[in-house]
């Protein structure tokens, strides 16, 4: 028989499934899974897709017909070193997919004023859900302190303004009545008004409650500066993006403040400005005082977006 019409031995099933073209392919498929999920928001099924691919990719390395054709030493110095740095890219790339997928997810939650005071852990049945806590309104059961001060000035003086509440001192020997506040951002021009009607006896401060502001979160940074972290959120939660405004120095805005600075994160804050309006002296008149404020903004828990 001619040997030129022999044919050449064909290479098995087995051997071609277990070439590099395939094996290569299925690493980069599973592979690529890893990253998705690491992206996604998903840390764990990110490092089960790590991990197997970077299983597979070593099962094939060591049964590489080429590698064992080398000489003992380079052969295992080969084999070695390859799976230390496999293993090294392996541990590294999940070490900071938990970081990022920790960092991304902290946030998420907001910061939730419910209305009730003090601080709870967040309940949560995902594992993407913030392990930051809730903080709640701040409502203190005392009304902080204020030296008496003799004189009639007919200027009260704003102590506190929070979410819910607002603390006027009456320094003079006379009564006042708290008429209104309104508030108002310096940019985008966000205001409310709210009505108090409350008497501001002398010589003490006063504790005014001021709107209701239940079921509503904060938001996360979603710009560099308040102009684009405004702008992002009403075009993300169009007709459901709210305004919070504290004083400069106050503990609940301290409160949110942390809250994203332990993931690392920097809240965009809004200058705005408060306007009292209240009735004094004798004979009575109406006057107002203005006073410093900060805004963040937040957004309506039952916002369909």
């Amino acid at each position: 028989m001619d040997p030129t019409l022999i044919s050449p031995p064909k290479s098995t099933i087995r051997k071609q499934v277990w070439s590099w073209v395939v094996v290569g392919a299925v690493d980069l498929f599973v592979l690529a899974g890893g990253i998705a999920f690491m992206t996604s928001g998903h840390p764990v099924a990110a490092d089960v897709f790590l991990f197997a691919g970077t299983v597979l990719f070593l099962a094939k390395f060591w049964t590489w017909e080429d590698a064992k054709q080398q000489a003992p030493f380079k052969k295992w110095a080969l084999r070695i070193s390859t799976t230390l740095v496999a293993i090294a890219l392996a541990i590294s790339t999940a070490v900071w997919n938990h970081k990022i997928n920790s960092l991304s997810s902290a946030p998420r939650e907001g910061v939730s004023f419910a209305g009730a005071a003090g601080v709870t852990p967040v309940s949560s049945t995902s594992a993407q859900q913030a392990t930051l806590p809730q903080i709640h309104p701040l409502k203190p059961s005392r009304i902080p302190k204020k030296p008496t001060i003799s004189g009639s000035s007919n200027v009260p003086e704003i102590i506190e303004y929070a979410t819910g509440i607002m603390v006027v001192a009456n320094n003079s020997s006379e009564h006042m009545f708290a008429l209104r506040v309104a508030v108002k951002t310096n940019e985008n021009g966000a205001s409310n008004s709210y009505a108090l009607n409350t008497e501001l006896p002398p010589k003490k401060p006063a504790q005014l409650t001021v709107g209701k502001f239940e079921h509503e979160t904060t938001l996360p940074p979603m710009g560099t500066d308040w102009g684009s972290h405004w702008r992002n959120a009403e075009l993300a939660y169009p007709g459901c993006v709210k305004v919070w405004y504290f004083t400069p120095t106050s503990i609940a805005l301290r409160q949110v403040i942390d809250h994203y600075a332990a993931a690392h994160l920097s809240l965009p804050l809004g200058d705005a400005v408060g306007t009292l309006h209240y009735r004094a002296g004798d004979p009575a008149r109406i006057m107002e005082v203005t006073f410093h404020l900060k805004a963040v903004l937040a957004k309506e828990d039952a916002c369909p977006h």
